[in-house]
């Protein structure tokens, strides 16, 4: 998935220039998904003044963070590890193109992975399930928000989604934490442009 993601972005980039402008790169992270106790990094390419694309990787141990209900989802109330992955086309609309603030449109595909490893009981009854077990989710969302220019070649996005959450298996009320399901609604890109 990650492969796919990067290839993706590298496609898109090298074909836009044609706009007349080159393209800039940038490194960072989104502060929500750390309070979440997610550990997460994205890559951005500008490929237009008002046009960017953004991509992201993370990874979580069996601890959610402090935070978990910022970030919505339906997750496993116990899991041994869990991967994340974001893509997204983000819209900078501005009527000043010096402005430090710029508007944001945007879409965004995620995809979450939660993982646990079931080993037998000590008593010798496999009556129950063995071996690794995986619940996956991802949403789509549109979403709305702001970027601001924080620092020379820094930039912070905050933005609220909406969208449509899909989970291929259903879990019981006793493995689900205390989350509903639904897309993720907050989001922030604090990113270094290099």
């Amino acid at each position: 998935m990650i492969t796919r993601l990067l290839i993706t972005m590298a496609i898109a980039a090298f074909s836009f220039p044609v706009l007349g402008q080159g393209v800039s790169w940038s490194v960072g992270t989104d502060p929500t998904m750390w309070l979440s106790g997610w550990k997460h990094i994205q890559v951005g390419a500008q490929l237009h003044p008002e046009v960017s694309l953004i991509g992201g990787v993370g990874w979580m141990g069996s601890e959610p963070g402090a935070a978990a209900l910022i970030q919505g989802g339906q997750r496993p109330s116990s899991f041994d590890v869990a991967y994340t992955g974001n893509v997204g086309l983000r819209l900078h609309p501005t009527s000043n193109p010096g402005s430090r603030l710029q508007g944001l449109l945007g879409v965004d595909y995620s995809y979450e992975v939660f993982s646990r490893r079931s080993m037998p009981p000590s008593n010798g009854d496999f009556s129950g399930p063995i071996g690794l077990q995986q619940y996956s989710r991802s949403d789509l969302r549109l979403l709305a928000g702001g970027r601001m220019n924080v620092a020379p070649r820094v930039t912070l996005s905050a933005h609220m989604g909406v969208g449509y959450c899909s989970q291929p298996q259903s879990l019981s009320s006793g493995q689900v934490a205390a989350t509903p399901n639904r897309a993720r609604l907050f989001g922030m890109e604090l990113l270094f442009w290099i």
